[in-house]
């Protein structure tokens, strides 16, 4: 048995707190298909309770309610391949900030082409390109 001689908190004692970006194909309350998109929503909410900076970021598809969810825009028109005559790389990135509830800070990556025309999060011809 080893030895608890620590505690997780004890990490950042001399620096600054901890920076974790989840990037994740689902997240509860947003978008889940099963167990994934549930702990996408609890450990990052358990992470930020104890002191770090956890955020979340997943695709913004198309069953994910904007009027609910009040989003600002965080960046516009990034064109994440160069050489992409059809632009079907050009994405946003929204932001969705509760500060009401304990959940982190939330980002939505928002692509016409291969998420905001899905029903589902998977099961299209296109995933492997999808999740690159």
């Amino acid at each position: 048995m080893i030895p608890n001689i620590f505690k997780l908190t004890d990490l950042w004692t001399f620096g600054a707190k901890p920076k974790i970006l989840f990037v994740s194909p689902e997240a509860a309350p947003f978008a889940r298909a099963g167990g994934l998109g549930e702990v996408m929503n609890s450990l990052p909410t358990a992470l930020k309770k104890i002191g770090c900076d956890a955020r979340v970021m997943l695709p913004k598809y198309a069953s994910i309610d904007a009027e609910k969810y009040q989003f600002s825009k965080e960046a516009e028109n990034m064109n994440l391949f160069p050489k992409d005559p059809k632009g079907l790389f050009v994405c946003n990135v929204l932001k969705y900030e509760n500060k009401e509830e304990e959940r982190p800070i939330t980002y939505f990556l928002e692509n016409q082409e291969f998420y905001e025309k899905s029903a589902n999060i998977y099961g299209y011809g296109d995933d492997p390109v999808s999740w690159l």
